[in-house]
């Protein structure tokens, strides 16, 4: 089958979790809500399809291919499918709409569970620096990046690399971040998405982070490495497919996100 293009279709009722958001990926590559220590993975979990208006499949064949800029009321809707350290996996909708987009690349983004609650705003200030507010039933935090966060160069060319770190910081709770990130692109792929057959960007990355986090008072410290895939379609300028794998090493509680993998449900392109 095929996906809605406008519309919101086939959205599959689940347990929302923070999402990066689309408009982010033109800027930087990596986004990193963090969600609450004590029950789930702190870190980075997919990126936003970017996109070129005037990027074609012939132009990504060629080995480049220009990022589509985001629009105010771009809608992207995924599957995402989340793996749990004791073998439990949870499968949910999420839909992320652009809500300002401006050419110095301030942005901001919002995203919702399939019920219309808002879980998280992302947004883009003019240093180029990413602030996420999310929400969730234990209150809400805000996590401030200290400095932009590495990512491709516009066009991006088959074989292009980036490399960086980046640290963020929370409030209330006062949980940081140190990121080490690289990536590339790797090659031209076609792959199938919910029957349709579309020419893509595949790029890996991979991000190391050390979490500093306090549990009922008392301080705790873990790591992660984060290895992804994506595949960015050049003819609709947005992420199709998103596959990730994590490990962990210090302590933190379980269950532990393990692995996700995301798939385009629908897309409104303004």
């Amino acid at each position: 089958m095929g996906w809605a293009q406008g519309a919101a279709a086939n959205i599959i009722p689940g347990t929302p979790t923070n999402e990066q958001p689309e408009a982010m990926k033109h800027q930087m590559k990596r986004l990193m809500p963090m969600l609450a220590a004590t029950a789930c993975a702190v870190g980075v979990f997919g990126c936003g399809g970017g996109g070129s208006s005037g990027s074609t499949a012939s132009q990504a064949a060629q080995g480049q291919y220009t990022p589509r800029q985001p629009v105010a009321g771009d809608e992207r809707v995924y599957q995402i499918t989340d793996t749990y350290d004791d073998g439990t996996t949870s499968t949910y909708t999420q839909k992320r709409v652009v809500t300002q987009f401006y050419p110095n690349g301030v942005s901001t983004t919002q995203a919702f569970d399939a019920s219309g609650n808002l879980l998280q705003i992302d947004s883009i200030d003019v240093n180029h620096q990413l602030s996420v507010t999310s929400y969730s039933s234990s209150g809400t935090r805000v996590c401030i990046d200290q400095q932009p966060r590495p990512s491709f160069a516009s066009p991006y060319s088959v074989g292009e690399k980036f490399q960086g770190v980046y640290s963020t910081g929370c409030i209330p709770d006062g949980l940081t971040a140190d990121v080490a990130t690289s990536g590339q692109i790797a090659s031209v792929e076609k792959i199938a998405v919910n029957g349709t057959d579309l020419t893509t960007l595949k790029e890996t990355s991979s991000s190391t982070g050390t979490v500093n986090y306090s549990s009922s008072g008392q301080p705790g410290t873990y790591s992660y490495t984060d290895t992804e895939t994506d595949w960015e379609s050049t003819d609709l300028g947005l992420v199709v497919k998103s596959e990730l794998t994590r490990t962990y090493a210090g302590s933190l509680p379980s269950p532990k996100i393990v692995g996700r993998s995301r798939t385009l449900v629908s897309y409104v392109n303004k």
